[in-house]
């Protein structure tokens, strides 16, 4: 029986963070915040997402405009809605940038953190860094 959740390979949290969204293509730019964020992926609510298939860069800055705490990854636009985009990780910048997404998603995932451990530790070799 169908429960209703999408199949992901990675668990989603909620959590609300400041996103820059540049299209490799042609530098045209984007601002929003995500709505949920997971190791591989996360959703952007912005006015004018980018199509599906969009290959970006996206900075999620953490601890808002000022800070140096950022997760810099490439991205493409999964899927493109009228409330946003859904962006799938391709390559993490660097690793400490991963470092920041992996504790942006542990912190904000209160009774699930057993199970994004669980998740990244089976899936360590698919997730890349550049």
């Amino acid at each position: 029986m169908d429960s209703g959740l999408e199949e992901r390979e990675f668990v989603r949290i909620p959590v609300k963070v400041d996103a820059q969204v540049t299209a490799v293509s042609n530098g045209e730019q984007r601002s929003g915040k995500t709505e949920d964020v997971s190791m591989k992926g996360f959703f952007v609510e912005c006015a004018e997402p980018f199509v599906t298939g969009t290959q970006c860069r996206v900075d999620l800055l953490i601890g808002g405009p000022e800070s140096d705490a950022k997760v810099c990854v490439k991205v493409k636009v999964a899927y493109a809605s009228e409330l946003g985009m859904g962006a799938q990780i391709l390559s993490h910048l660097s690793l400490e940038s991963y470092g920041h997404l992996y504790r942006l998603v542990l912190y904000n995932a209160a009774d699930k953190a057993d199970l994004v451990e669980a998740e990244i530790e089976k899936n360590r070799e698919k997730m890349s860094m550049e």
